[in-house]
């Protein structure tokens, strides 16, 4: 009997086999690296405390966003979680303090020196260690407000905020108050 007769050679069907079997391995390794990609990416999404693609499970705290330098700065400085909201916002005629709070309810304090043009309606300046201080210290008072605190040694500076004056307490017994013109809530 004549091979070349009775059909394809023996071999044909083995290529097929190989063919698909090449097929499967490949969708499959596509298929795995699309789901590690994409678990990766809800996986670092909840961790910052952003939405995952559907919307769902995510953890930040409601509210105001604190700036973004103040996120940046809890989270390197101090191993905050991030998701920062603002608690209370007040501004005087030479400074703006922030209180805000992180998604695992610790409290900050950003306070921030405003610059001549700042005073004079220009825009806010970038924050930087001449003209601001954020600080992890902070409770809430009996009066409605919060006491931030910069110790070093033995010496604390208390920075006493509320929705009527900033009042600063140095460490040699001077006190300077800031009255509030502007806040939120």
């Amino acid at each position: 009997m004549d091979a070349g007769k009775a059909g394809a050679p023996r071999w044909a069907g083995g290529r097929a086999v190989v063919a698909v079997r090449l097929a499967v391995v490949f969708l499959t390794v596509i298929g795995s690296s699309v789901g590690y990609v994409l678990g990766s990416r809800v996986r670092d999404a909840r961790s910052a405390g952003r939405t995952t693609p559907d919307g769902s499970d995510t953890d930040t705290p409601t509210g105001k966003p604190c700036p973004r330098a103040t996120e940046q700065d809890a989270v390197r400085r101090f191993k905050s979680q991030g998701g920062l909201v603002q608690v209370l916002y007040v501004k005087t005629d030479a400074s703006e303090v922030w209180i805000c709070r992180d998604r695992l309810e610790n409290l900050f304090y950003q306070g921030h020196v405003m610059s001549q043009a700042e005073r004079g309606g220009g825009p806010r300046e970038p924050f930087t260690d001449n003209n601001s201080l954020i600080l992890q210290t902070v409770n809430p008072d009996d009066k409605g407000g919060y006491v931030a605190e910069n110790s070093s040694g033995t010496r604390t500076t208390r920075y006493r905020v509320s929705t009527t004056r900033l009042r600063i307490e140095y460490p040699d017994g001077r006190v300077e108050t800031q009255d509030v013109v502007q806040h939120d809530p």
